[in-house]
């Protein structure tokens, strides 16, 4: 180590222009020989679960005195769980419609079971360089690349009680959800001096979604016939 500080942090605009605003953070400030200030640091986390679960993650950065070169990413593979068992308006079709429902829309249901499983993978890689071109330009970029897509299928299934008797239901539920983006950053620092500088800023990012629902509804009315002998029931089914 060539040396080791505790200073006062306001930020970097305070320390180009002397003028400090605000409370200051204490900060360990280590500065290694430029010699010294070469390697390779690298960290792996792997995790696995069951049901195809898992968390990958990598980074690797490079240091050349000033420039500093980083690869990172991460790859993610999640259940998303299981749906409480509820029921609302929504939920159940409605009867509207003769022979099912001529005599209005109240209904009540019951015996309802639900469940939605689904699956979720999203990645992030990014990269990033910084390097001192010169004594007074600087650059520093990076590029990350981001993407989410999740699967879901879910079940709704019970029973309606309408003026006119009894009907099952069971709707499906499959919803395929797909996004990607990609952000670059860049900026160039030119120092003119040690209060004054030149700063360029160009981002460019782009960003696409895609959302697949598909939803399949059977309904099953209860259905009585009634056979008349004599103004008698004789059977019913």
């Amino acid at each position: 180590m060539d040396k080791i500080q505790i200073v006062d942090d306001y930020g970097d605009q305070a320390a180009r222009t002397g003028i400090k605003d605000g409370a200051s953070t204490k900060v360990l400030n280590i500065t290694t020989k430029r010699d010294k200030s070469v390697g390779t640091i690298a960290k792996v986390v792997s995790q696995e679960g069951n049901n195809n679960r898992y968390n990958e993650q990598i980074s690797v950065q490079n240091i050349n005195a000033n420039r500093v070169v980083n690869l990172s990413g991460n790859l993610l593979s999640t259940v998303n769980g299981i749906a409480s068992s509820s029921l609302t308006s929504s939920s159940a079709p409605t009867l509207t419609s003769a022979p099912f429902n001529p005599g209005g829309s109240n209904y009540s249901a019951a015996a309802i079971g639900s469940s939605a499983p689904g699956t979720t993978h999203s990645g992030s890689p990014t990269f990033s360089y910084t390097d001192n071109w010169g004594s007074k330009l600087v650059a520093t970029g990076s590029y990350v690349y981001n993407f989410n897509n999740t699967n879901s299928n879910s079940q709704n299934y019970g029973q309606i009680n309408s003026s006119i008797g009894k009907s099952d239901f069971k709707n499906n539920n499959t919803v395929e959800s797909n996004s990607k983006g990609h952000a670059v950053k860049y900026q160039l620092e030119y120092n003119i001096d040690k209060t004054d500088y030149i700063q360029f800023n160009p981002v460019y990012s782009y960003n696409t979604s895609f959302i697949n629902n598909n939803i399949l509804t059977n309904l099953q009315p209860h259905v009585n016939l009634y056979l008349w002998f004599n103004d008698t029931v004789c059977s019913r089914f």
